[in-house]
């Protein structure tokens, strides 16, 4: 006997039974959606701040980083205004 017999079987017997529509055999993942409900929530409110903007340092390092990286200054230059920036 598979699967969605066995519960058509227990649905059916459970409205004979008690006279309730046949859905109490979901009544456990009822706990289940809402912890998944509160985990979402609180990774939501957790992590929300996680993304921030890099700070004006951050931006200068990282267009000296590309301005090396492109060949426009040499390596003796880019740690002599990196030094400079820090």
């Amino acid at each position: 006997m598979d699967l969605i017999t066995t519960l058509q079987l227990a649905a059916a017997s459970a409205r004979f039974e008690d006279g309730g529509d046949g859905w109490w055999f979901l009544w456990p993942l009822v706990p289940l959606f809402w912890i998944i409900v509160a985990a979402l929530v609180i990774r939501f409110v957790a992590f929300r701040g996680r993304h921030r903007d890099p700070s004006p340092l951050e931006r200068a390092q990282g267009i000296l980083a590309e301005r090396y990286a492109r060949g426009e200054i040499d390596g003796e230059e880019y740690r002599r205004r990196s030094d400079e920036l820090r």
